[in-house]
């Protein structure tokens, strides 16, 4: 704990100062006297005045500060030229907040109360500067919370803009649930012919992403699809059929050469399975006897759709022998094998998910087929060749549809960390920003949260509050494993009791003393005097350096953010729409 004076209750110090300093200049103009006792006064005088003199500046400084600060804005020249200086973030005008400042605080807002404002008050406690991130802390996953309106798109902006501004060789992906088209049109201007976009709203300027080709082992289809279901224990039984029956189809693309789209596994689990099934058996048939084709032709005659398939299939195992079929043709024809009437009500859950996920215009921004002429994309090649990916989930006009295709893409970009993991590829980076986070909060992002780093992720997540996460994730342990995978936390006005309560755990701890006075009387046994006993009792606790009130008390556009070293109090830029000037 720091020692502190108080330099708001001290208003006296200006008048003190200039007392002492009229007494030193008589001293050196009027007084006469002998050498040592002048000297003795002299020297005395000085002190009294450079101690008041020290004691009134630092007041007038501090108080100097709580002039009023102006919404701040800098231009992409200015943010350009600090981010190819520096190989690092700009992260506005920010001080360190220590315990001093904390006890300042208290002072002053003991002292002035509402006549200062609650921004200037706060911020004007510290001399600020350009904050730079430090560079060790560049690739650590960022939480940034915050209430509606505080800054928190603004912050994901200025962070994001430098990251498209400073590195061409870094992918960036943007999952934005709400569809800021202010925020996608800045990117656009930020990124140039990096950018990219998916947004159903605007398909015509959108590129095809198709969600479930870039898998390493074909299992991983089947999980991503399977996610998007109820996870009740009830449902349990219907998922493990459904996630067999997807992976059986995405075999049976695989023996034909084939990786599917959703809409390519929806008919191949509904319309399509003769189609699939018989392709399957015909490719492996041709590849393994390629003259036994016309024989086992003949064998079919008459014969069409279920019949036909599993009559060619036992041909096949006859050829082969039953120790050497195919493994990926054999889960495919066992699912085919089954009653369609129990496949299909095993199976239901996944019909109405897929349906909306492959209605227009998804159906070609996410599985355009061989006439698609447009750019077209899975999340591999999106990091591999650097590209800005914007995707517009749009979960105000339909969560349901929003959240499955912001899941798809976190499990696609799993695949593609687990990929880089696999093959060592240390040198690629991808930067994921992800508002409103909570919308997509599962499984997938707390496994990228702990493990993407390695592989060369930095995940910046924005929320609201910290119940958010939780009632997303469905308890308290797993929201709080999104916050803890979070090395740099900022936090911007949160009025939330449970996220204030949440922020001043995660920041640093000072100890302070409470001093507890006692005073009682009591009237002598003799009637004749009256005793008085005095007290004082001294303990030790622990605060946060950011209490909770703090929080709930800041401007748009302010901030504290918990470093692994340091908390600073900063206030965010405002980014010019502009591309030239330097106000």
């Amino acid at each position: 704990m720091t020692s502190l004076h108080n330099p708001f209750s001290n208003r006296h110090e200006g008048v003190m100062t200039f007392i002492w300093g009229v007494t030193l200049i008589a001293l050196l103009t009027y007084v006469s006297g002998d050498y040592y006792s002048k000297g003795i006064s002299l020297l005395i005088s000085i002190s009294f005045f450079g101690y008041h003199l020290l004691r009134w500046s630092d007041q007038v400084g501090i108080q100097s500060n709580f002039a009023n600060k102006s919404k701040e804005t800098i231009s992409i020249n200015q943010l350009q030229r600090i981010v190819s200086e520096k190989n690092t973030l700009f992260c506005g005008q920010a001080f360190e907040w220590s315990d001093k400042e904390r006890q300042l605080y208290k002072l002053a807002h003991k002292e002035f109360g509402n006549k200062i404002k609650e921004g200037a008050l706060l911020h004007g406690l510290g001399h600020e500067k350009s904050f730079l991130l430090p560079e060790k802390f560049n690739n650590n996953h960022i939480l940034i919370a915050g209430t509606t309106g505080a800054g928190k798109t603004r912050f994901i902006e200025l962070l994001l803009a430098q990251k498209a501004l400073s590195k061409p060789e870094e992918a960036i992906i943007i999952l934005d649930p709400k569809g800021d088209h202010d925020l996608c049109e800045r990117v656009h201007r930020l990124a140039g012919d990096r950018f990219i976009k998916v947004d159903m709203l605007d398909a015509e300027h959108s590129i095809a992403l198709n969600l479930v080709s870039d898998y390493v082992i074909s299992s991983e289809v089947s999980t991503r699809i399977c996610a998007l279901l109820p996870q009740s224990e009830s449902a349990q039984s219907f998922t493990s059929v459904s996630w067999r029956a997807i992976d059986a189809v995405v075999k049976g693309f695989e023996v034909i050469g084939k990786k599917p789209t959703l809409k390519e596994i929806l008919i191949a689990l509904t319309t399509g399975k003769d189609q699939l099934a018989e392709q399957a058996v015909w490719q492996t048939i041709r590849a393994t006897f390629p003259n036994e084709g016309d024989k086992l032709a003949s064998t079919c005659q008459g014969k069409v759709g279920p019949m036909k398939v599993l009559n060619l299939f036992h041909e096949y195992q006859k050829l082969v022998g039953l120790e050497k079929v195919d493994d990926r043709l054999q889960k495919l024809m066992t699912i085919y094998s089954l009653d369609s009437v129990y496949l299909d009500k095993m199976t239901a859950a996944l019909f109405p998910i897929l349906n909306r996920l492959t209605e227009a215009p998804l159906n070609t921004l996410l599985s355009p087929d061989d006439s698609y002429r447009g750019e077209r994309y899975n999340m591999k090649q999106v990091i591999q060749k650097a590209k800005v990916l914007y995707i517009n989930l749009n979960c105000l006009l339909d969560q349901q549809v929003g959240q499955a295709v912001g899941a798809l893409c976190l499990a696609s970009l799993a695949s593609a960390a687990g990929s880089l993991q696999n093959h060592q590829d240390t040198d690629a980076r991808i930067n994921v920003f992800i508002d409103e986070a909570s919308m997509l909060s599962n499984d997938v992002l707390i496994n990228l949260l702990n493990k993407g780093r390695s592989c060369g992720f930095q995940l910046v997540v924005a929320t609201q509050t910290f119940s958010d996460f939780e009632a997303a994730t469905g308890t308290k342990a797993k929201a709080s494993e999104i916050l803890a995978n979070t090395n740099i936390k900022v936090f911007l006005r949160c009025l939330d009791a449970d996220t204030q309560r949440f922020a001043t755990e995660a920041l640093p701890k000072t100890e302070v003393i409470d001093v507890t006075t006692s005073h009682s009387n009591r009237v002598a046994s003799d009637q004749d005097s009256i005793n008085s006993i005095s007290s004082t009792a001294f303990h030790n606790q622990e605060v946060s350096l950011v209490e909770a009130a703090m929080l709930g008390r800041l401007p748009d556009m302010h901030y504290f953010m918990c470093l692994p070293d340091r908390v600073m109090k900063g206030r965010i830029p405002f980014i010019e729409n502009t591309d030239n000037g330097d106000n």
